[in-house]
């Protein structure tokens, strides 16, 4: 029964502590401003970015997961969304369009 309260009591202590990523060093494309943000710090907690603060503000605690960014960018995601889109009424009456 000790076993049991003694992993309960420490489940509860630690079930709290989120997973923290740190990329160091990075510079950011800040797309919206069109201007490059050198030596940055990104915090990615549970996998979603939580912040992102100069290298000066953060203070990383140990044993944490870093990536070195430095000489690396980070841009905002990008999609593809260049398609070729066709009527089916046209490829019927011109197959030859399709090549």
């Amino acid at each position: 029964m000790k076993k049991f309260q003694f992993l309960l009591a420490l489940v509860c202590c630690f079930g709290g502590i989120k997973a923290q990523t740190y990329i160091q060093n990075v510079n950011i494309a800040d797309v919206i401003h069109k201007k490059m943000i050198p030596n940055q710090t990104v915090i990615i907690t549970d996998g979603v970015i939580t912040a992102i603060k100069p290298n000066k503000q953060v203070k990383i605690p140990q044993n944490s997961h870093i990536i070195n960014g430095e000489g690396k960018y980070l841009i905002p995601g990008m999609t593809d969304s260049h398609i070729h889109f066709f009527r089916v009424v046209d490829c019927i009456q011109d197959p030859m369009r399709l090549i």
